[in-house]
C-alpha cells in the first residue's frame, strides 16, 4: 500500500471516529450563518429595517416609484448578508476560536492516555502520517462545516432575493481568510497538545500560549505608565506604539482580533503583506508541532509536560510574570515599598508552588526547585525596583542639543481646540476622514531647529516631573503630626496653593527627531509661567506657528470653497469678493495669526471666529448629505452648513487689523454681527461663587437679608441697555475663550445673553482685565460684591490695570 492511500484510508477513518466533533462544528456553524441570517433578515423586516437605515425606518417619500422602493430594500437586504458572510463578523470570529481550542484539543487528546499511545505507536506507520491525519482531519471538519453551511445561507439569501453574484466573492473571501486564522490557532492548540501530557495541562497550556505575551506587555505598559511621569501616551497606547504593535502580533487570538478590524472591503490590498506572514507563520507552527510530535516520547503519557527541556523556561517565565503582577496589585493599593515587595514575593512563591504542582502532580514537591526561585525572585525584585527608583533614568533624559536634528511641540494650551484631521480620496473613489494625535502628525509639519526653547522647556518639565514623581512614590508614606501620631498624605502631589506653583499649567509634547533618525516622545506638566520667556520666544517663531497652525497656514487661495464668521453665537456666510475670491481675506488672516504673540494673548480673548472650507472638507461635507439622503430613500431634510463641515474653526482677536479690515470689505460688520440692542438681558449665574462663598447652604430667608438684591436665587438678571452694555463689553464667549487660556476670565460666573435673534442665547465668562469699577458696583448686595472678581491681592493691591469705562451706574 503505497504511502498516499494509506494516508487518505487513515484520513477516512479518524473522521469516521470523531462523527461528534462533526455534529458539534455543523450545528454551531449552522445556527451562526442560515438561521442566524433568517433571523436578522426577519427582525429588520418587522422593524421595517431601522437598524440598517442609519437607525430610521425605512419610509419612502411620495413619488418615490415602485423600482426605487425595490432598489433600495434590495441594497439593505443586501448589505445584510455580506455583513452575515464577510471577513469581520464577530460571531464567525468567536466561533473560529473556539473550534481552534476544541478541534485542536480532541485532535491530540489521544496522547495523553498510554494505552492509545502505544496502540497508534505500534502501527506500522510513520509518525509524520500519523501527524497529518489527526491535523488535517481536524482542519477539515471545521473547513467544510463551514463551507456547507455557507451553502446553506446561500439559498436563503436567494429566498430573500438577494442575488447570488453580488455575495458569493464576499463569502468566499471571508471564507478563507477565517481559515486562515483558524490555522494560526489550531497550529498553537496543537503544539500545547503535543508539549503536555494530561488535557487539562494541555488546555492551560493553550491558554499561555495565547494570553501571556499579551498579558505581559499590558503588564508592562502599566509598570511604565504608574512609574514614569514623562512617558507619552502616544508611544504607550498610540497608533504608533510599539506595545501596541507588539499586542497585535505576539498571539494567534490578538492577530485575528486584530485582523477582524480591518477594513477587508476597500482596503484588502494593504494588508496583503500581513496576511502572508499570518500564513507563514500557520505553517512554521505546523511543522514545529510536526517535529514535536516526531520527538515526543511515548512514555509521557499521563505526565503534566512531555519535554523535560520545556519546564524550567515556561515556569521561570510564568514565575516572573506573576511575581510582576502581585507586585503591582500591591503596589497599587498601598504604594510603599515594603507591599511592593511583598506583592513581588507572594505572587512569585505562589505561582511557583503551583507550577510545582501541576508539573509533579504532588502537593509535596511544591517547593521543589528552590534555587530557581530565588533567581526568579530576584529577577523580579531587580525589575520592580528598577522602575520604582528609575534606574533606568527615564524621567532625567532631555537630550543633548547636539544630538537633535529638530523638534515638533505640542502644547495643550495652545493646541486643545484644533482639529488634527485629514480628508483624503480612499481606494473606491470616495473621501474618507481621518484624526490624528497632535504629536502623530505635527512631526510632519514642525520642523523646530531653535532648539535651546524647547530644550529649557523641557528641563523645566523634568524637574516638575521628579519634584511630582517623589511626591507620587510617597503618597502614602508616614508623617509626623503636631500631636505626634502619624496619617496618610492622601494626593500628596495636589497640595500647595496655585499660585504658590505658577500659572498657565498645561501639558506639553516633545517629538524629539534625533540625528540617527529615532523619533523620542516625551509629556511634561508643567506652569508656563515659570518659562514664559522661553514659551514665548517658542510660540512667536515662525516654525513653531506655521507647523500648529498648518491647516490654516499651508492653505492657498484657491482651495477655499467658503468662509463663514461667528460672534455671540450667530454664524453668518462671507461673500467672495469678485477678482480674488476668498485670497485677501485668507491672506490677512495669515499674517495677522503668524503676527500673534503671547504678549497680546495676555491681554485680549478672541472676539470671534473664522471658518476656511476647503475645497476637500466641502466635497466631504457634499458627500456625506448626499450619503444622508440616500439612506432615507430621497426624504428631503434640512441640515445646517456647519453641521456638515468638517474644517477648522479659527480665533479672530481685536488685533487682527487686517483679518477685521478684510472682514468689512466682504459686508461682515465685525464686533456688531449680534448688536447690543438686540440683547434683550443678561443673566449671570452666581451658583459657583456661592459654593465658594460657603452660601448654598443658607436658608432663604437668611440669604434674602444679607444680599436684598440677589433674593433667594443665584441669578442675576439685567435688562437696562446701560447695564447690558458694561457687561457684554467684558463678556467672552465661551467658544472663544477656549482659543487662549492667557488671558484670564471669572469662570466662576457663567454669563448668559438672551437675545432676539434667532440665534436665541450665547454664554460665557466675565474677562478679568475688564471688570471695571463700574460693573463692580452692579453687584452691590450680591454675593458677588465679597468675591474677589478682578484679582485683587492680599494687601488690596490691583494685580493688574482695570481701565474705567464710565463714572457711575445706578443700580436698580
Amino acid at each position: 500500500m503505497t504511502s498516499k492511500s494509506l494516508f487518505f484510508k487513515l484520513l477516512r477513518e479518524n473522521v469516521k471516529r470523531r462523527a461528534w466533533a462533526i455534529a458539534l462544528a455543523v450545528l454551531g456553524f449552522f445556527f451562526s450563518l442560515p438561521i442566524n441570517l433568517a433571523l436578522t433578515m426577519e427582525n429588520a423586516i418587522k422593524t421595517k429595517f431601522w437598524r440598517y437605515n442609519d437607525y430610521e425606518q425605512l419610509i419612502f417619500a411620495e413619488g418615490i416609484s415602485e423600482a426605487e422602493k425595490l432598489a433600495k430594500i434590495l441594497e439593505i437586504k443586501t448589505q445584510i448578508v455580506l455583513d452575515s458572510v464577510k471577513f469581520g463578523n464577530g460571531l464567525i470570529a468567536f466561533l473560529m476560536i473556539v473550534a481552534a481550542v476544541v478541534i485542536g484539543v480532541s485532535s491530540f487528546s489521544y496522547l495523553h492516555n498510554r494505552r492509545k499511545v502505544d496502540f497508534y505507536h505500534s502501527i506500522p506507520v510513520r509518525r509524520e502520517i500519523l501527524f497529518a491525519v489527526q491535523y488535517v482531519g481536524g482542519f477539515l471538519i471545521v473547513a467544510l462545516a463551514y463551507l456547507v453551511n455557507l451553502g446553506i445561507l446561500m439559498v436563503v439569501s436567494c429566498a430573500y432575493q438577494v442575488p447570488l453574484s453580488s455575495v458569493l466573492g464576499t463569502a468566499m473571501a471571508g471564507w478563507l481568510l477565517n481559515l486562515l486564522f483558524f490555522l494560526l490557532m489550531y497550529a498553537v492548540v496543537s503544539i500545547a497538545m503535543i508539549m503536555t501530557g494530561n488535557m487539562l495541562v494541555g488546555i492551560l497550556g493553550t491558554g499561555v500560549f495565547f494570553f501571556y505575551m499579551p498579558g505581559m506587555i499590558t503588564l508592562l505598559v502599566g509598570y511604565c505608565s504608574t512609574f514614569f511621569e514623562t512617558i507619552h501616551y502616544y508611544f504607550l497606547t498610540g497608533d504608533g506604539s510599539p506595545f501596541m504593535a507588539a499586542i497585535k502580533w505576539t498571539s494567534p487570538v490578538a492577530a485575528y482580533i486584530t485582523a477582524i478590524g480591518w477594513n477587508m472591503d476597500n482596503q484588502l490590498g494593504k494588508h496583503i503583506p500581513a496576511l502572508f506572514i499570518a500564513l507563514f507563520a500557520a505553517v512554521a507552527l505546523a511543522l514545529l508541532a510536526l517535529e514535536l510530535y516526531r520527538k515526543r516520547p511515548s512514555e509521557s503519557a499521563g505526565k503534566a509536560m512531555a519535554f523535560k527541556w520545556s519546564m524550567m523556561p515556561i515556569r521561570v517565565l510564568l514565575v516572573f510574570a506573576f511575581g510582576m503582577g502581585g507586585a503591582m496589585f500591591f503596589w497599587l493599593l498601598q504604594s510603599t515599598i515594603v507591599w511592593l515587595v511583598f506583592g513581588a514575593v507572594m505572587g512569585s512563591l505562589i505561582s511557583h508552588c503551583v507550577i510545582e504542582i501541576i508539573y509533579n502532580f504532588d502537593f509535596k514537591k511544591l517547593l521543589s526547585h528552590k534555587l530557581q526561585y530565588a533567581g526568579c525572585l530576584a529577577c523580579v525584585l531587580l525589575a520592580v525596583m528598577a522602575f520604582r527608583f528609575d534606574w533606568f533614568r527615564y524621567d532625567s533624559y532631555v537630550p543633548d542639543e547636539g544630538k537633535v536634528a529638530e523638534a515638533a511641540v505640542d502644547i495643550r494650551l495652545d493646541s486643545g481646540w484644533a482639529n488634527f484631521l485629514e480628508i483624503e480620496p480612499k481606494e473606491d473613489g470616495t473621501l474618507g476622514i481621518t484624526y490624528y494625535d497632535g504629536v502623530e502628525i505635527l512631526p510632519d509639519h514642525m520642523h523646530i531647529t531653535n532648539l535651546a526653547p524647547v530644550l529649557r522647556i523641557a528641563e523645566q518639565g523634568r524637574d516638575e516631573a521628579l519634584e511630582r514623581r517623589d511626591k507620587q512614590m510617597r503618597r502614602f508614606t508616614d508623617h509626623e503630626t503636631a500631636a505626634g501620631s502619624s496619617s496618610f498624605i492622601i494626593g500628596y502631589e495636589g497640595d500647595g496653593e496655585e499660585g504658590e506653583s505658577g500659572r498657565y499649567n498645561t501639558r506639553v509634547s516633545v517629538v524629539y527627531t534625533l540625528k540617527s533618525g529615532r523619533k523620542v516622545y516625551r509629556q511634561y506638566d508643567l506652569y508656563l509661567s515659570q518659562v514664559m520667556d522661553d514659551y514665548s520666544a517658542l510660540y512667536d517663531s515662525p516654525e513653531y506657528k506655521d507647523g500648529l497652525y498648518y491647516r490654516v497656514m499651508d492653505l492657498q487661495p484657491s482651495d477655499v470653497a467658503k468662509v463663514s464668521y461667528s460672534e455671540r453665537n450667530k454664524r453668518v456666510s462671507v461673500n467672495p469678493d469678485g477678482n480674488s475670491g476668498y485670497g485677501d481675506l485668507l491672506t490677512a488672516y495669515q499674517a495677522d495669526l503668524a503676527e500673534l504673540t503671547t504678549t497680546r494673548r495676555l491681554e485680549e480673548n478672541p472676539i470671534g471666529q473664522i471658518w476656511f472650507v476647503s475645497r476637500y472638507e466641502s466635497a466631504y461635507a457634499e458627500q456625506q448629505f448626499k450619503l444622508y439622503e440616500q439612506r432615507n430613500a430621497g426624504v428631503k431634510t434640512r441640515m445646517y452648513n456647519y453641521d456638515l463641515d468638517s474644517s477648522q474653526t479659527w480665533p479672530v482677536y481685536p488685533s487682527f487689523k487686517r483679518t477685521l479690515s478684510a472682514l468689512e470689505a466682504h459686508g461682515i460688520p465685525v464686533g456688531d454681527v449680534v448688536p447690543d440692542d438686540e440683547i434683550r438681558s443678561v443673566m449671570l449665574d452666581m451658583s459657583g461663587v456661592m459654593r465658594e462663598l460657603g452660601l448654598r447652604e443658607l436658608e432663604e430667608e437668611e440669604l434674602a437679608a444679607r444680599y436684598p438684591l440677589s433674593g433667594a436665587g443665584a441669578t442675576l438678571v439685567f435688562e437696562e441697555p446701560e447695564n447690558i452694555r458694561l457687561l457684554m463689553d467684558a463678556m467672552v464667549d465661551e467658544e472663544c475663550l477656549s482659543f487662549n487660556g492667557l488671558c484670564d476670565a471669572q469662570v466662576a460666573v457663567y454669563v448668559t445673553a438672551d437675545t432676539a435673534a434667532m440665534t436665541g442665547r450665547t454664554g460665557g465668562y466675565l474677562q478679568t482685565n475688564k471688570i471695571t469699577p463700574e460693573i463692580k458696583a452692579l453687584f452691590k448686595g450680591t454675593p458677588l460684591e465679597e468675591y474677589d472678581l478682578t484679582g485683587e491681592t492680599a494687601d488690596g493691591e490691583m494685580a493688574m490695570d482695570v481701565p474705567v469705562m464710565a463714572e457711575s451706574v445706578v443700580v436698580d
